[in-house]
């Protein structure tokens, strides 16, 4: 999925993901990493990975990897 926020009004899928068998979440940090949506993002996908902890316990990690988002192209047409 691409272009999710992980912002409060998409709770619901952010459950089905803690509770899910993704083991992996990308997520892309646009510009300064230290702005305030940036340190939110972080701060939700940090929240997103502990959820999953609780539900699935420590067998099952996300795992949460941050990119760039200026530099993936995800949205260019081949």
């Amino acid at each position: 999925m691409f272009g999710h926020s992980l912002a409060p009004n998409d709770n619901h899928v952010l459950r089905c993901i803690a509770a899910g068998g993704v083991s992996n979440l990308l997520v892309g940090l646009y510009g300064n990493p230290d702005s305030k949506a940036n340190r939110e993002a972080i701060g939700n996908a940090d929240s997103l990975a502990a959820l999953r902890e609780r539900l699935r316990g420590d067998r099952w990690p996300l795992a949460i990897k941050y990119y760039d988002a200026e530099s993936a192209h995800v949205w260019d047409a081949p």
